[in-house]
């Protein structure tokens, strides 16, 4: 039995899923861009155009600690 605070979201193939709480999760593009900001690189667009240069971001990036 459900509690009325449990939000039904949808109905798939009959199914009732309810919407998970909390923030939605990081996409693998936000946690690469959250990483160049802490990392202070500027104008990364470029940079990944070279891959020398962004070869470089990548290895400091591995050694970058959050």
């Amino acid at each position: 039995m459900e509690t009325p605070n449990q939000k039904i979201t949808r109905k798939t193939d009959g199914r009732i899923t309810k919407r998970s709480q909390g923030r939605p999760m990081y996409r693998w593009e936000d946690n690469i861009k959250q990483d160049i900001c802490q990392m202070k690189i500027k104008n990364w667009i470029v940079c990944v155009q070279d891959r020398g240069k962004w070869k470089e971001v990548v290895e400091k990036a591995k050694t970058f600690n959050h």
